[in-house]
């Protein structure tokens, strides 16, 4: 079976599981509280893995104790975690995401704004055997080298363009330019008329 190769963002999330958001800020009491894996690129990988495919995550986390999380758990979905680069002196990318009894829900992240974007390590040799490169717009740099690669060997490629992060339009108008498949998020088009 050809693995499909996911690239971009993982994060580790804390999940806390409210009755109602509150009219104004004040304390809330959480009814449950869930650490789990996270990250639009590592969500993708551990779904497919879940339902029994063959998946990669290409992706970057800090040699910290959530990046060691973010792996250990990923790796227990059945994701190829080879790929996931930890970097010295880096923060791993944490969320706290509360979520009401409506479903809604409000996601706080955080991110280092130091972390390597160096995209040069990634074993770029390996798409040419991949069934399909489905990237995030978290991480330009690597979603540009595995897409060019991919469109050079016939691989289709799927991005999630979910740009409600703080995506800069002209950063990513090359990687929307590179896919095969774009999946934009609507609510994210309307913040951008």
């Amino acid at each position: 079976m050809k693995p499909i190769i996911c690239v971009g963002h993982a994060a580790l999330d804390y999940v806390y599981r409210i009755d109602a958001f509150p009219p104004v800020p004040t304390k809330v009491r959480s009814l449950e509280r869930i650490e789990s894996g996270g990250g639009m690129a590592a969500n993708a990988a551990a779904a497919i893995a879940r339902l029994g495919g063959a998946v990669e995550l290409w992706s970057r986390t800090g040699a910290d104790d959530p990046g060691a999380r973010i792996r250990a758990l990923l790796k227990a979905d059945g994701v190829d975690v080879r790929f996931v680069r930890s970097y010295e002196g880096a923060r791993s990318s944490t969320s706290a995401v509360i979520v009401d009894s409506k479903g809604d829900r409000l996601v706080v992240g955080e991110r280092d704004h130091a972390m390597s974007m160096d995209a040069s390590w990634l074993p770029l040799d390996r798409i040419a055997g991949a069934a399909a490169v489905l990237s995030d717009l978290r991480w330009v740099e690597g979603t540009r080298a595995a897409f060019t690669e991919a469109r050079a060997k016939g691989v289709p490629t799927v991005l999630d363009a979910d740009l409600g992060g703080g995506g800069i339009l002209s950063e990513v108008s090359e990687p929307c330019r590179l896919c095969d498949f774009l999946r934009p998020r609507a609510r994210s088009l309307r913040a951008r008329g």
